[in-house]
């Protein structure tokens, strides 16, 4: 039976007298005689990239778990890369070379809450099979406005001569990609998800023959959707799937859209039982994970439980993370658009007075300051300070300032 589930989706099977026969040749050939003999068990992104790495994607196309995957390497600083070899697409193998051999890259932190040593070590292991290596990589960009606002960068991987996967980046470490996704909260439409939509109908145009794949971790994963709901109808055709995994989700008044409902066979989103992030407005349906984290380190994209090319199932969220969701409903049902906006800019005006650009230069004085700055503001009712009081807390766990209670 643990055969038949890593398998199913790439062996043709024949029943006779009730038992499942393999082709012992097409086993070998994927490299499942380890799994057979209980020598090799594929339960994470590594043993992923082993097990599947000798399959192209014109041999066996996009499951969940390359989504992830391609989803935590958009993490990667391709804009150097891309500009040494502006003229043509790179092959992973070509650019994880060139990234690494700039020694200052394998001590560059991505962010207090994006695993960075797992995302360069899974790009290292990539390369070293015919599956990843021979990805290429375009249309990489970068771009962050303090003063506008907005964090917003995506990168385009060609699996095939007729298969490519978008991907688009989540919240780094910035700031002020932080106060966008605050500012959902209020926004029809942010900067990021505008420019999501605009970077996909390029790139789409761009490359006329490849069907697409969409997808994104964290913020990159709103903007995943966004961009497939409002993208050009010529470029919706040729859509397989978009993935969001435990980013925040959207207006009732989106959901209920024309173009969402279109969209929405196609729209898989991923959350852990104690998700914090996915629990953010509205999706529709998701897909509960198994994850071996606790609280808001389940965001961890590698913390995700996986059998082969399929993420662990749980039925329902934990305790915690249907506190989670109750607890945002309830903050935003208490406060108009207006009210939201006051609050999201005060907090980050607030952020802003510590001069830290990015959450690793938040220092753990400066945050018990920001505590001591609420209790003395009078424009704030106590549900509001209350919010104020739970995110700087969050801040603190985050960096390490202050141990985390037990979470489910």
């Amino acid at each position: 039976m643990m055969l038949y589930l890593l398998c199913h989706d790439v062996l043709p099977l024949v029943f006779l007298s009730g038992e499942i026969q393999f082709s012992t040749q097409i086993i070998e050939r994927r490299g499942l005689a380890l799994i057979e003999q209980k020598e090799f068990i594929v339960d994470s992104i590594f043993d992923y990239i082993k097990w599947r790495g000798d399959l192209s994607f014109s041999e066996n196309t996009v499951n969940e778990i390359d989504n992830m995957i391609f989803n935590m390497l958009v993490y990667i600083d391709f804009d150097k890369i891309g500009k040494e070899n502006s003229e043509n697409n790179i092959d992973l193998k070509t650019a994880e070379k060139i990234y690494f051999s700039d020694k200052e890259n394998e001590e560059k932190k991505i962010g207090i809450i994006i695993p960075t040593q797992k995302i360069y070590k899974m790009f290292r292991e990539m390369v070293k099979y015919r599956r990843f290596a021979e990805v290429e990589v375009s249309d990489f960009v970068n771009d962050i406005s303090i003063e506008n606002e907005y964090q917003f960068c995506a990168v385009t991987f060609h699996l095939s001569d007729k298969l490519m996967f978008v991907s688009f980046r989540g919240t780094d470490d910035t700031i002020v990609g932080w106060h966008e996704d605050f500012n959902l909260s209020y926004i029809k439409a942010v900067p990021s998800q505008r420019f999501s939509v605009e970077y996909l109908n390029k790139v789409a145009s761009k490359y006329p023959e490849k069907n697409i794949y969409v997808g994104g971790h964290s913020k990159g994963g709103n903007l995943a959707v966004y961009s497939a709901v409002h993208c050009d109808n010529c470029i919706k055709e040729r859509i397989i799937k978009v993935y969001n995994n435990d980013g925040p989700g959207f207006s009732e008044e989106m959901i209920q859209s024309d173009a969402y409902k279109e969209m929405e066979k196609r729209l898989v989103n991923f959350v852990p039982q104690s998700s914090m992030v996915g629990m953010m407005f509205s999706h529709g349906k998701i897909k509960i994970v198994k994850s071996r984290q606790k609280g808001i380190f389940q965001h961890d994209g590698f913390s995700w439980e996986l059998y082969g090319p399929r993420f662990i199932r749980l039925e329902k969220l934990s305790n915690r993370g249907v506190k989670n969701e109750r607890q945002f409903k309830a903050s935003m049902s208490r406060m108009s658009l207006e009210d939201r906006q006051k609050f999201v800019t005060m907090f980050f005006d607030i952020l802003g007075e510590t001069g830290a650009k990015t959450l690793e230069e938040l220092t753990e004085s400066s945050l018990k300051n920001i505590s001591v700055v609420l209790k003395t503001i009078n424009s704030l009712d106590k549900p509001q300070k209350e919010m104020m009081q739970t995110l700087v807390v969050k801040l603190l766990d985050l960096k390490g300032f202050k141990k985390s209670g037990k979470t489910k």
